[in-house]
């Protein structure tokens, strides 16, 4: 992801932890160019697409995907690995 914001597709904050690690993507180059096209309902297109992969590449993991779109395909992703957060409860 930090590769696509390099090329100022979006603008990315990322914070980790040892049980998750949260990201933040707003200023979405794509979403602006559906809203400037008269097509707003497709300006989450992409962040959506990117919730369907996230989620079936941690689907046969301990890893859980909470993500929540915004506005103007904003995104906040957290990707939480339960194996951790089960062994530091014990």
């Amino acid at each position: 992801m930090k590769g696509y914001e390099k090329l100022g597709l979006f603008r990315l904050e990322i914070e980790q932890n040892d049980i998750e690690i949260n990201c933040k993507i707003t200023d979405c180059t794509y979403a602006n160019m559906f809203i400037q096209l008269d097509c707003p309902e497709l300006s989450n297109l992409v962040r959506e697409m990117e919730q369907e992969a996230l989620e079936f590449m941690c689907s046969s993991s301990n890893i859980e995907v909470i993500m929540i779109i915004g506005n103007s395909g904003s995104a906040e992703i957290t990707l939480r690995n339960h194996l951790v957060t089960k062994a530091k409860a014990n």
